[in-house]
């Protein structure tokens, strides 16, 4: 083209107005003289879009290009219209928004399958959908760019970012769930991992939640991150002082005040090194070296040997003073006590536990909920479809725990708006005995309202191993599954599974005499139930009664000593210390 030609094209872009882009993008090219060159279009080289742009990116744009594509991107190397780079920017802002919600409802789902690099999971997700979000938009890019020397390339990468795209919206919805329903997902890990893998590991953790629920006030469903802290401290001091006490003493036999919080952990430690370890609960000692145990379980054999030493006119006895608020256990003779009546009373009942009080103070691989504010918010959910009127007992010693339930059900009922009417909120303004004549259905958790239900003739619902199932699991109802829990709640309270028969009911009664008379030996020691906000006089005085009894019954317990470092799994009170397992 001769240069006058050239000189009235330069002069008629530079007239036009619209094509202010194109002098702006003449400006910026940058060409290259190679003089060596013999032919003429090889010794005047113009640089292209690429080198002149990307080349100049810092490693900051580049990334960022990755997530947020540029539009002329799109064009490959090719000079276009403002029209067309105009559409190509909106199309590529679409692709990138695409893209980048599809890698944010990946990343969950890479970071699970990358689970076993353990805390490195997270990183190594992120990192993964990067590289994906990456090749989805570079392979974006070159689909676009169909050149006469390129049209193989642009067919390929089509190809490839439709098998990429559709790939990513596959799973992305599963992704999403994770993100939305993290909550949910994590009560069924919990149902389905952390209840059924009780080594040590898992046993801290458990600690960890039981002590942070300890923690927690009592406007809270749950425990919040500066409570979370302070129970990991304290239950990692609680590992290092088992640590140092099995590295620096050589124990071979340790001693527990109690089984739970920080507690939890040590016993678990100890369990791994084969320490023999004894608890105290309720003034009674036991065994609890190799399994899980509680100081009111005892098995079949243990409870034949017993029985049949114990006279059937000491059990009835017992049973008539404990109907009359005269009982060893205190929370019974407290809530016996009681003698108000409500006229239409529910006939269905929920007895609630100290919700903060260790829920994994005893671990059963077998129960359906992880902790007790669990199971009571998905009771509430299933009672919502039933046709029946309930009632929710507040545990009668609550407030002398330390715990105000009536807060913690206000706060429950309050995401349960539909479920009040058919809710009485019983606050002790009834005696249990009351209850137990009027209801039909009674549900608890593992508390000892099973056994006074079965002397009632009342086959309780149960969800953690209790002492009427170590006996004989056909003498409770125990869920094995949600759907299972879900029908016993929806059941007509008149069906006959909630029935105890006349056997049970007198086993129960000799259970509930043996758990209250043998396994506890508040009576040699003169204690009394006192509670962790009770006033500070009465919690000495029962020290110091306890401590003189201990003095003078010394043989006593030397006794039940070397029978525990026998073949006794409990102590039994004074009149039937010879009692073996």
């Amino acid at each position: 083209m001769a240069n006058a030609d050239n000189e009235e094209i330069i002069q008629w872009i530079e007239s036009q107005p619209e094509l202010d882009y194109l002098r702006i993008t003449a400006n910026k090219t940058k060409c290259e003289y190679r003089q060596d060159e013999v032919d003429l279009n090889d010794r005047i080289i113009v640089n292209t879009r690429e080198d002149l742009a990307l080349g100049r990116e810092t490693f900051f744009q580049k990334i960022k290009n990755v997530f947020w594509v540029p539009g002329e991107n799109l064009r490959g190397n090719q000079v276009a219209s403002k029209e067309l780079d105009n559409s190509l920017n909106t199309t590529s802002k679409v692709m990138s928004v695409s893209t980048i919600w599809d890698f944010v409802c990946t990343w969950p789902i890479f970071s699970y399958v990358l689970g076993k690099l353990s805390w490195a999971s997270g990183p190594a997700g992120f990192a993964l959908g990067f590289i994906i979000l990456w090749a989805s938009n570079i392979t974006g890019e070159n689909s676009t760019n169909r050149t006469s020397n390129n049209v193989n390339k642009a067919r390929a990468s089509l190809i490839a970012f439709l098998i990429l795209s559709l790939a990513k919206t596959a799973v992305s919805g599963v992704g999403i769930d994770m993100i939305i329903s993290k909550g949910r997902i994590i009560e069924g890990f919990a149902e389905e991992e952390l209840l059924k893998r009780q080594d040590q590991e898992n046993q801290i953790v458990n600690s960890i939640w039981d002590t942070s629920l300890n923690l927690m006030n009592d406007n809270q469903l749950n425990p919040n991150f500066l409570q979370k802290c302070k129970a990991i401290f304290r239950t990692i001091i609680a590992v290092n002082r088992a640590k140092k006490l099995i590295s620096n003493e050589k124990i071979n036999t340790a001693f527990l005040g109690h089984s739970v919080y920080s507690s939890r952990a040590m016993l678990a430690y100890f369990r791994k090194k084969k320490i023999k370890i004894f608890c105290q609960a309720s003034y009674n000692i036991y065994d609890s070296s190799y399994e899980e145990t509680s100081w009111n379980q005892i098995s079949r054999k243990s409870f034949n040997i017993i029985s049949k030493k114990v006279k059937k006119k000491y059990i009835s006895r017992y049973w008539q003073n404990r109907l009359k608020g005269k009982s060893n256990y205190n929370d019974a003779k407290v809530a016996g006590s009681i003698k108000n009546k409500i006229l239409n009373y529910p006939k269905n009942v929920i007895l609630l536990h100290i919700f903060k009080d260790s829920p994994f103070n005893y671990i059963d691989d077998k129960r359906i909920f992880y902790d007790y504010f669990d199971w009571i918010k998905k009771t509430l959910k299933i009672i919502e479809k039933s046709n029946e009127y309930w009632s929710l007992r507040i545990h009668p010693n609550a407030s002398r725990w330390g715990e105000n339930q009536k807060i913690i059900i206000d706060n429950l009922l309050k995401d349960n708006p539909n479920i009040k009417k058919k809710i009485l909120v019983d606050d002790s303004y009834v005696s249990n005995n009351f209850i137990f004549k009027t209801v039909k259905r009674l549900v608890t958790y593992s508390g000892t309202s099973h056994l006074e239900a079965s002397c009632f003739k009342i086959k309780p619902i149960m969800i953690s191993k209790s002492s009427l199932e170590c006996l004989n699991s056909q003498f409770v109802l125990k869920p094995k599954n949600i759907k299972e829990y879900e029908n016993y709640l929806l059941q007509n309270s008149n069906n006959k599974i909630f029935k105890q028969s006349d056997s049970v009911k007198n086993i129960s009664k000799t259970m509930l005499f043996i758990r209250e008379n043998i396994l506890t030996l508040i009576k040699d020691l003169n204690g009394t139930s006192t509670y962790r906000k009770d006033n500070k006089k009465i919690i000495n005085k029962e020290f110091k009664d306890v401590l003189k009894s201990i003095k003078s019954n010394t043989k006593y317990l030397m006794k039940l000593g070397r029978n525990l470092n026998k073949n006794h799994t409990h102590c039994f009170s004074k009149n039937y210390y010879l009692f073996k397992k």
